[in-house]
């Protein structure tokens, strides 16, 4: 009984902040505590949702959505094996928040494999002026003619594609967000080439770019354009073909980093001194390009033979 007690005399915001702490469907279930407890959830400000395995989200997710009564959200979270027919659901998740105001977002199609199906992110999330952080995995982007995220701060991709009607998304997008001050590209448009133009994002500080699929058959090249970047990082598993660096001008930290994920898809057929000439033909591209900055990091996995021509 004395513990109980305990938490009858919680007030309101002690409540919420315990709630906000879980998620949502055990935050949900602390309705069953008592009379003070039993509405609580319907005021959460963070609402975080993970698909356990064998186990479908959709029900629970919309049953919390109709109950909701508060006005504003802080984190919505949503981690989901996302299908095709799933998409109609997910925009109606997404217009949720976008509508609640919603400051941290974070959508995770929890994708793996390249046949793995995308979910193509609608346009009134490039128009949510509450947006502070932005991550989303497995999407393709088709951006609005007008949006504006005159808010955010980060932006997270992986695994993102780009529509067919949109030129300079990464161009576009960073147009949108003048405040944006980190942004990481995470294994995106592996099979195309990538143009990552900010210059419209003035106050970006941070680039990192990810690409840990391997492919030692990559065509593909990569064009940079960060003229307010003051630290970028390349880690990669392969690197692509070629690289345009335009204006990195104030750059003070550059970090090239090569996957530990490599020694997983080495065959032996592959010979090593080609694979290693790659990498180094890819390094003495970048270098000329950051001569200039404070700090350099160069992290090769030593303990893999190829690799020790680059570092002598």
């Amino acid at each position: 009984m004395a513990d109980i007690n305990m938490f009858e005399k919680l007030d309101q915001t002690e409540l919420q902040m315990i709630l906000n702490k879980l998620p949502m469907q055990d935050a949900v279930r602390t309705s069953l505590l008592s009379r003070q407890w039993k509405d609580q959830w319907r005021y959460l400000s963070n609402i975080v949702v993970k698909q356990p395995p064998r186990k479908e989200i959709e029900p629970s997710l919309a049953s919390f959505i109709s109950g909701f009564w508060g006005n504003k959200i802080h984190k919505f979270h949503v981690q989901l094996n996302y299908l095709p027919d799933k998409e109609e659901q997910v925009n109606s998740w997404m217009w949720f928040a976008v509508t609640k105001e919603v400051e941290v977002l974070k959508l995770d199609t929890a994708m793996d494999g390249d046949k793995d199906p995308l979910y193509l992110t609608p346009p009134f999330v490039f128009c949510c002026e509450s947006l502070v952080s932005l991550s989303l995995k497995g999407c393709v982007v088709e951006l609005p003619d007008s949006g504006n995220l005159p808010n955010l701060r980060t932006l997270s991709l992986r695994r993102m594609e780009v529509g067919r009607t949109n030129g300079g998304t990464i161009r576009k997008l960073a147009s949108m967000a003048p405040m944006l001050e980190r942004l990481s590209l995470v294994n995106c448009m592996r099979t195309r080439n990538i143009n990552i133009d900010v210059s419209g994002s003035p106050r970006l500080k941070e680039l990192s770019i990810i690409e840990t699929k391997v492919d030692l058959a990559r065509t593909t090249g990569m064009d940079i354009l960060a003229p307010s970047v003051k630290k970028i990082i390349f880690l990669y598993a392969s690197p692509r073909k070629d690289y345009n660096i335009y204006d990195v001008s104030n750059c003070i930290e550059f970090t090239f980093a090569i996957s530990e994920q490599l020694r997983e898809y080495l065959w032996t057929e592959v010979r090593e001194d080609w694979l290693s000439l790659r990498y180094h033909v890819a390094l003495l591209n970048l270098l000329p390009h950051f001569q200039n900055v404070k700090v350099l990091r160069i992290c090769i996995p030593y303990h893999l033979p190829m690799f020790k021509k680059i570092i002598g």
